[in-house]
């Protein structure tokens, strides 16, 4: 069997979703010391060491590839600075060589193998020995230094376990795995059908085979029977040539008897030829598709209609955004509880008494629907008649799902949507205004040419995102608002043909 496994792209799939559980738009996170200084130079501290990467690539990368791995606070034997150092990393459990987990499923021991030779943490010492090749006898002592935590800084990064042990981890994919077999056997299956497939089975008329050994012995009915004088035995094999009849696959001929007779029933054209059976491969496919659609749903809520683009009803959509919250909110949970741990562990022992703890909340607001899903809920909400609010919000919900990586973007829609009049309607449904309501000619020939008039303002002043950025935004908005209606006022000429073009 060749690698990657074709079930690896599934995996891919379901942890691009789990991924989002990093990308909420509530989340928080604070830290509490004695002095604002303090957690100045700790926030500082935590960005050199690039503290949200860390979760984000490593710790991500080891919940999927190695569930039972172990979050370890080190530091640097020899301290360089005014402060402690310490350093978070993940430890795979295939390094570790001795470990004792309490009844609460904390780690009370942890020791393993490393460059510097053997490492050991409890709840009062980091200690490292040497040891001599792989002998564990001959392990020596050669640094100890105490970290007055009172408890070991380690601890396992996923807490969820399987069954009653406390080292084995529940991976976010762990209860599907046999589905993840069934699914390998069915795409293999599929893949060795296709390969017959794709040749048909020709079947001609079997004129006898006309075969002799060396000891001149005929082929009677794919058999040579004979003796052998110079072993004085006789003997029976398979004939060579008709042997390979028995095998199907590209170019495979089968034969049949003719008829013996004129009278005699003719149950073959001259060349007949054998196609696939189209149903089977039907329903290999099928078989594939549904079992990778229950594989999503219970690995991140992903239901079959999504995964076939089937059209879904509003109770259908909101069942799967109810399910993968769920999923997701048990995987933050997880992660919340870790990034607590390994934080207070730090600020402890960097600080001391001088930190007091911290606040991790990932959030619950994920980015759970696809472009094209809002775009269709903005879509029917304007043709239901939703309310301009309404409205709003879900084109808010649409920048931030499109823009959630990219501030810069988000805030220059946030300025522009202060600066352009009626930005929650079309420039026709306020044209369609103008006869029932008072609405100004300089605010419809802004709205029509808004784009040109900020394209002007940014080449005069560079970009709406830096223009008096030292300014309130309240007083960024009312500059450039001024010098837009300043550009309509001296281009604005003959207002009813201008509008009626």
């Amino acid at each position: 069997m060749d690698f990657p496994l074709p079930t690896t792209e599934l995996v891919d799939v379901i942890f691009s979703e789990l991924s989002k559980v990093f990308d909420a738009q509530n989340k928080h996170l604070s830290y509490q010391f004695t002095r604002p200084e303090i957690r100045d130079n700790f926030t500082d501290y935590l960005d050199w060491l690039e503290f949200n990467q860390f979760w984000e690539n490593d710790c991500f990368e080891a919940i999927r590839n190695h569930p039972n791995c172990i979050q370890v606070i080190d530091m640097p034997v020899i301290q360089n600075g005014s402060r402690p150092a310490p350093y978070v990393f993940n430890l795979f459990i295939e390094r570790v060589l001795s470990l004792m987990v309490n009844e609460d499923g904390n780690i009370s021991f942890v020791a393993y193998r490393d460059d510097a030779g053997v490492i050991a943490i409890d709840e009062n010492y980091y200690r490292i020995y040497s040891i001599q090749g792989q002998d564990l006898n001959t392990l020596t002592l050669v640094n100890e230094n105490r970290h007055f935590l009172g408890y070991a800084p380690a601890r396992f990064l996923i807490k969820d376990s399987i069954g009653n042990t406390e080292v084995v981890k529940q991976s976010p994919i762990t209860k599907a795995l046999w589905a993840f077999d069934r699914l390998l056997f069915r795409i293999i299956s599929g893949e060795n059908l296709e390969d017959y497939a794709a040749y048909p089975i020709y079947s001609i008329y079997d004129d006898g085979c006309d075969y002799k050994d060396a000891h001149g012995n005929s082929c009677q009915g794919g058999k040579i029977t004979g003796f052998n004088l110079r072993e004085n035995v006789e003997y029976t094999k398979d004939c060579p040539r008709c042997k390979d009849n028995f095998y199907l696959g590209p170019g495979t001929i089968l034969t049949s008897k003719s008829p013996r007779t004129k009278d005699s029933a003719d149950l073959l054209d001259q060349v007949k030829i054998t196609s696939a059976d189209v149903e089977s491969l039907n329903y290999i496919n099928g078989a594939v598709d549904r079992r990778k659609a229950s594989i999503l749903n219970s690995c991140v809520g992903a239901d079959r209609e999504a995964l076939t683009g089937q059209a879904q009803n509003e109770k259908q959509i909101l069942s799967t955004y109810d399910t993968k919250q769920a999923i997701l909110m048990k995987l933050k949970r997880n992660i919340e509880k870790a990034k607590k741990f390994v934080i207070d562990t730090m600020g402890n022992l960097r600080y001391g008494p001088a930190y007091l703890g911290c606040t991790v909340d990932e959030g619950s607001k994920f980015y759970l629907a696809t472009s094209q899903q809002l775009q269709e809920k903005l879509t029917n909400a304007i043709d239901n008649g939703a309310s301009q609010y309404e409205i709003s919000l879900i084109k808010e919900e649409i920048y931030q799902n499109e823009y959630r990586n990219n501030p810069e973007q988000m805030q220059r829609i946030e300025i522009l949507k202060r600066l352009e009049p009626y930005c929650d309607l079309s420039f026709d449904q306020v044209l369609s205004l103008k006869d029932k309501t008072s609405v100004s000619e300089i605010d419809l020939f802004i709205k029509f040419n808004f784009a040109y008039f900020v394209c002007k303002f940014e080449d005069e002043n560079g970009s709406i995102t830096d223009f008096g950025s030292l300014l309130p935004m309240s007083k960024r908005i009312e500059v450039i608002k001024n010098q837009l209606y300043e550009y309509a006022k001296s281009e604005f000429k003959q207002p009813t043909a201008t509008v009626e073009s």
